[in-house]
Protein backbone atom coordinates (compact mmCIF):
# COMPACT_ATOMS: atom_id res chain seq x y z
CA UNK A 1 0.00 0.00 0.00
CA UNK A 2 0.89 3.62 -0.97
CA UNK A 3 0.52 6.51 1.03
CA UNK A 4 -0.06 9.51 -1.12
CA UNK A 5 1.41 11.88 1.50
CA UNK A 6 4.81 11.02 0.73
CA UNK A 7 3.72 11.02 -2.80
CA UNK A 8 2.14 13.70 -3.77
CA UNK A 9 2.52 17.56 -2.42
CA UNK A 10 -1.94 17.56 -2.34
CA UNK A 11 -2.79 17.14 1.66
CA UNK A 12 -6.73 17.35 2.75
CA UNK A 13 -8.98 18.29 2.36
CA UNK A 14 -7.59 19.43 -1.51
CA UNK A 15 -6.29 16.28 -2.03
CA UNK A 16 -8.72 14.60 -3.92
CA UNK A 17 -7.75 10.95 -4.55
CA UNK A 18 -8.20 8.35 -1.57
CA UNK A 19 -5.71 5.45 -2.67
CA UNK A 20 -2.71 4.81 -5.07
CA UNK A 21 -3.62 1.37 -6.09
CA UNK A 22 -1.67 0.35 -8.64
CA UNK A 23 1.43 1.56 -10.47
CA UNK A 24 4.17 0.86 -13.00
CA UNK A 25 5.69 2.87 -14.96
CA UNK A 26 3.11 3.46 -17.51
CA UNK A 27 0.01 3.36 -15.50
CA UNK A 28 -0.82 4.67 -12.63
CA UNK A 29 -4.71 3.49 -10.78
CA UNK A 30 -6.08 5.32 -8.29
CA UNK A 31 -9.53 5.28 -6.47
CA UNK A 32 -11.42 8.44 -5.06
CA UNK A 33 -14.91 7.92 -3.01
CA UNK A 34 -17.58 10.73 -3.36
CA UNK A 35 -18.45 11.83 0.01
CA UNK A 36 -20.25 14.86 1.53
CA UNK A 37 -17.10 15.83 3.25
CA UNK A 38 -15.36 16.10 0.07
CA UNK A 39 -13.99 19.81 -0.29
CA UNK A 40 -16.34 20.26 -3.61
CA UNK A 41 -18.97 18.67 -2.42
CA UNK A 42 -22.69 20.53 -3.60
CA UNK A 43 -25.42 19.49 -1.41
CA UNK A 44 -28.05 20.85 -4.36
CA UNK A 45 -26.72 18.02 -6.68
CA UNK A 46 -25.79 15.54 -4.06
CA UNK A 47 -22.26 15.16 -5.20
CA UNK A 48 -19.20 17.10 -7.30
CA UNK A 49 -19.12 18.69 -10.69
CA UNK A 50 -17.58 15.89 -13.11
CA UNK A 51 -15.00 19.02 -13.90
CA UNK A 52 -13.61 18.31 -10.30
CA UNK A 53 -12.65 15.06 -12.32
CA UNK A 54 -9.63 17.04 -14.03
CA UNK A 55 -8.20 17.64 -10.76
CA UNK A 56 -8.32 13.90 -9.72
CA UNK A 57 -6.50 12.87 -13.21
CA UNK A 58 -3.96 15.54 -12.63
CA UNK A 59 -3.31 13.70 -8.85
CA UNK A 60 -3.17 10.18 -10.91
CA UNK A 61 -0.75 11.58 -13.26
CA UNK A 62 1.43 13.14 -10.84
CA UNK A 63 1.51 10.12 -8.45
CA UNK A 64 2.68 8.31 -12.10
CA UNK A 65 5.43 11.03 -12.35
CA UNK A 66 6.63 10.43 -9.07
CA UNK A 67 7.91 7.01 -10.02
CA UNK A 68 9.51 8.39 -12.73
CA UNK A 69 13.44 7.86 -12.96
CA UNK A 70 15.88 6.18 -10.46
CA UNK A 71 14.61 6.01 -6.97
CA UNK A 72 16.60 8.50 -5.71
CA UNK A 73 14.74 11.10 -7.57
CA UNK A 74 11.08 9.80 -6.19
CA UNK A 75 10.07 13.01 -4.22
CA UNK A 76 6.98 14.78 -4.89
CA UNK A 77 6.95 18.15 -6.91
CA UNK A 78 4.50 20.37 -7.46
CA UNK A 79 3.34 21.27 -10.80
CA UNK A 80 1.39 23.30 -13.20
CA UNK A 81 -1.25 22.28 -15.44
CA UNK A 82 -0.45 23.66 -18.99
CA UNK A 83 -3.08 22.28 -20.98
CA UNK A 84 -6.35 20.08 -20.88
CA UNK A 85 -7.55 18.94 -24.32
CA UNK A 86 -9.96 16.86 -25.56
CA UNK A 87 -12.11 16.35 -21.53
CA UNK A 88 -15.33 14.81 -22.05
CA UNK A 89 -17.60 13.50 -19.43
CA UNK A 90 -20.70 11.49 -19.52
CA UNK A 91 -22.42 12.76 -16.33
CA UNK A 92 -22.01 16.44 -15.58
CA UNK A 93 -22.07 14.90 -11.87
CA UNK A 94 -20.42 12.76 -9.43
CA UNK A 95 -22.91 11.36 -7.27
CA UNK A 96 -22.53 10.95 -3.42
CA UNK A 97 -21.47 7.21 -2.39
CA UNK A 98 -19.95 6.98 -5.87
CA UNK A 99 -16.48 5.17 -6.06
CA UNK A 100 -14.26 6.21 -9.02
CA UNK A 101 -11.27 4.94 -10.47
CA UNK A 102 -9.08 7.65 -11.86
CA UNK A 103 -6.21 5.92 -14.73
CA UNK A 104 -3.47 8.03 -15.72
CA UNK A 105 -1.52 6.81 -18.47
CA UNK A 106 2.55 7.99 -19.46
CA UNK A 107 1.79 9.75 -23.46
CA UNK A 108 5.30 11.10 -22.11
CA UNK A 109 7.33 12.54 -19.60
CA UNK A 110 10.54 14.34 -20.09
CA UNK A 111 11.81 16.41 -16.98
CA UNK A 112 10.30 18.50 -16.40
CA UNK A 113 7.28 18.48 -19.09
CA UNK A 114 4.69 15.82 -18.76
CA UNK A 115 1.97 14.58 -20.73
CA UNK A 116 -0.70 12.10 -19.72
CA UNK A 117 -3.96 10.12 -21.33
CA UNK A 118 -6.74 9.87 -18.59
CA UNK A 119 -9.94 8.46 -17.22
CA UNK A 120 -12.54 7.93 -15.05
CA UNK A 121 -14.33 4.79 -14.85
CA UNK A 122 -17.41 4.34 -12.45
CA UNK A 123 -18.19 0.55 -12.12
CA UNK A 124 -15.66 -0.68 -14.53
CA UNK A 125 -17.09 1.63 -17.43
CA UNK A 126 -15.26 5.13 -18.80
CA UNK A 127 -17.22 7.91 -17.66
CA UNK A 128 -14.62 10.91 -18.63
CA UNK A 129 -11.60 11.57 -20.23
CA UNK A 130 -8.54 13.62 -20.82
CA UNK A 131 -5.26 14.48 -22.22
CA UNK A 132 -3.18 17.17 -20.44
CA UNK A 133 0.18 18.41 -20.00
CA UNK A 134 1.75 19.53 -16.96
CA UNK A 135 5.23 21.29 -16.05
CA UNK A 136 7.15 20.07 -12.63
CA UNK A 137 9.84 22.56 -12.19
CA UNK A 138 12.17 21.72 -8.96
CA UNK A 139 11.32 23.09 -5.70
CA UNK A 140 13.78 26.02 -6.41
CA UNK A 141 12.19 26.89 -9.55
CA UNK A 142 8.71 26.56 -8.67
CA UNK A 143 9.59 28.84 -5.14
CA UNK A 144 10.75 31.19 -7.95
CA UNK A 145 7.54 31.33 -10.04
CA UNK A 146 5.16 31.56 -6.91
CA UNK A 147 7.07 34.74 -5.83
CA UNK A 148 7.00 36.21 -9.23
CA UNK A 149 10.76 35.90 -10.10
CA UNK A 150 11.57 35.35 -13.47
CA UNK A 151 14.47 32.33 -14.84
Amino acid sequence: MYHLAEIIPQSPPMRLIDSLDYINEEQAICTAKITANHVFYDYQIQGIYAWVGIEMMAQASAALAYFEGSESDHTPRRGFMISVRNFKTKQSVFAKGEMLTIIANKEMIIDPIGVFLCQIQLHGKCIATAKFSAYQPSAKEFEQIVKGKTF
